[in-house]
């Protein structure tokens, strides 16, 4: 009969021995995934809907083109700006408009055509008297915008400006 080889007492303390830190370390490891899992879920944002129930209906809108224009800096080299601006229009069925006008958006358009170069240099008018910090702030565009929309609306007998649009916007 054969006989069974039994393992002498060294080889089993460094078996048991390596399997115990074997465990233990697939443990820690097991552990740190949890607690990870755990932190990185409780951390990632939430995602929340929300729901726009009354997005306003957009006017008609009226590419004015791309500007190249001349800053009022002063100093050497010159500050330039490069924009193209669009209008957005009012088009409402009832809108009371300086001449009694009705918001035909036909009509609308007709006296666009016929006022274009008069808008352009409003444009040109207005943002070549900025300097360059005036132009550089959010604040500072809104308040172009503002302005823009203002003395468009006075010039217009048809309808009124009711946005400005900056498509592009470049300061060098």
């Amino acid at each position: 009969m054969a006989e069974a080889i039994a393992p002498r007492d060294g080889e089993v303390k460094k078996t048991l021995g390596f399997l115990t830190i074997l465990a233990i370390v697939i443990g820690i490891l097991f552990a740190a995934g949890l607690g990870m899992y755990y932190v990185m879920g409780s951390t990632s944002p939430k995602v929340k809907k929300i729901v726009v129930k009354d997005i306003p209906e957009i006017g008609p809108v009226k590419s004015l083109g791309e500007f190249v224009l001349n800053l009022a800096d002063a100093g050497d080299p010159p500050r330039y700006i490069k924009l193209s601006v669009s209008l957005e229009l009012k088009k409402d069925a009832g809108l009371s408009l300086p001449n009694g006008a009705e918001g035909d958006v036909s009509k609308i358009m007709d006296e666009l055509k016929k006022r274009e170069a008069q808008l352009k240099d409003i444009i040109v008018t207005v943002i070549s008297g900025k300097v360059s910090s005036e132009l550089a702030t959010i604040e500072g565009k809104e308040a172009v915008k503002r302005e823009l929309k203002q003395k468009i609306s006075a010039v217009l007998t048809t309808t009124e400006v009711s946005n400005v649009f900056f498509e592009t916007f470049a300061i060098q």
